[in-house]
């Protein structure tokens, strides 16, 4: 067991420091619905998600059997529609065109 003590004027400096690198490095959240095929079976769904929380800047990824797509949201900065399709094509599943779901940059 680890048990660390921050004072509270320790977690206001992390804080500010975090909100300065946010500002620095601002990123560029976007959520896109991907058509899918190639889902039989909860645990084709299951084995899904697990592909897209793999990729590197994604953040959430709900994916839905009977609606044959799956909703990611991503960091643009991080990672692309293409990155995010060649992970799901190595995993032997295929996509269609992605269609905007909210996206939104700060």
């Amino acid at each position: 067991v680890i048990v660390v003590s921050l004072k509270l004027n320790d977690i206001k400096i992390l804080t500010l420091k975090i909100e300065r690198l946010n500002q620095r490095f601002p990123s560029c959240m976007q959520t896109e619905i991907l058509k899918v095929t190639g889902m039989t079976c909860g645990c084709c769904v299951h084995n899904f998600t697990k592909t897209l929380l793999a990729v590197a800047g994604i953040s959430n990824a709900t994916v839905s059997l009977t609606e044959w797509a799956a909703q990611v949201n991503f960091d643009a900065a991080r990672t692309s529609i293409p990155r995010i399709k060649s992970a799901i094509s190595a995993s032997d599943y295929v996509t269609g065109d992605a269609a905007p779901a909210n996206g939104s940059c700060r």
